[in-house]
């Protein structure tokens, strides 16, 4: 499940999001099994974030950084990625 600290920060916003990464940058955002279904993340910094099996389900990634982003069976149906940044994403199983 995910670490409810780093679920309700990005809950926040982008903003808020992308500056608690600058000042946590050795953290790895455990968003596993996350439900984000509907969720505005353009431009959102997930690299390497563990997203498995999050429900990405119609979400704005659009320019998101996935970079090492564990993406493994996560539900990305009618999700918009366009420009996002996925080299080294595990999208294994993905939706």
């Amino acid at each position: 499940m995910a670490n409810p600290e780093h679920l309700a920060k990005l809950r926040e916003g982008v903003k808020p999001w992308s500056l608690w990464r600058e000042q946590n940058p050795d953290v790895q955002p455990d968003l596993c099994k996350a439900d984000l279904r509907g969720a505005e993340l353009s431009g959102a910094n997930l690299r390497k974030a563990d997203l498995r099996e999050a429900k990405l389900i119609e979400t704005n990634l659009l320019k998101a950084h996935l970079r090492e982003a564990n993406l493994r069976r996560a539900n990305l149906s009618e999700a918009e990625v366009f420009s996002a940044t996925l080299p080294g994403a595990d999208l294994r199983e993905a939706d």
